[in-house]
């Protein structure tokens, strides 16, 4: 099955384009690590948050969301999917803000939470993020080391 871009973004921003991939790559590769050690393993992953939440707090969050926003939605033109990386991006942007007013406190709570809860239903949230990241470097494989020539 041929998995090309649907559109072709303009041959003077390809080369960029093609670098954002690259680096929505990386990150999706790294988000992906994380996920499946808390698919295997959810007590760490939610202390690596709270570690997390701890030092930057609901503004660190959203920042990562808002760069996760920003790379999909700017390799969307050489994604197989362009418009599901839009709406994922919108979605990411929906929850840097959320982020931002539940603040730093109550996201804490809710990782406090996720302790009572049983493994298996823990796992659910953390896989589905795993398999967005997934999805995410399925649709961006054909550009996947593409070097911009210009």
């Amino acid at each position: 099955m041929d998995r090309s871009p649907v559109t072709e973004p303009p041959s003077d921003t390809l080369p960029m384009t093609l670098v954002i991939a690259n680096l929505l790559v990386v990150v999706s590769g790294l988000l992906s690590a994380l996920f499946l050690l808390g698919v295997l393993s959810p007590p760490r992953l939610i202390m690596i948050a709270r570690r997390f939440i701890g030092g930057t707090g609901a503004a660190g969050a959203a920042a990562i969301r808002l760069m996760f926003a920003a790379l999909l939605w700017f390799s969307a033109p050489v994604a197989s999917t362009p418009a599901a990386f839009r709406m994922l991006a919108l979605v990411m942007v929906t929850a840097a803000v959320g982020a931002l007013v539940l603040g730093g406190n109550r996201v804490a709570r809710f990782a406090d939470r996720m302790d009572d809860w049983p493994p298996a239903l823990a796992r659910l949230p953390i896989a589905i993020g795993l398999v967005l990241c997934v999805f995410v470097l399925w649709s961006i494989s054909s550009v996947i080391g593409e070097i911009p020539r210009g």
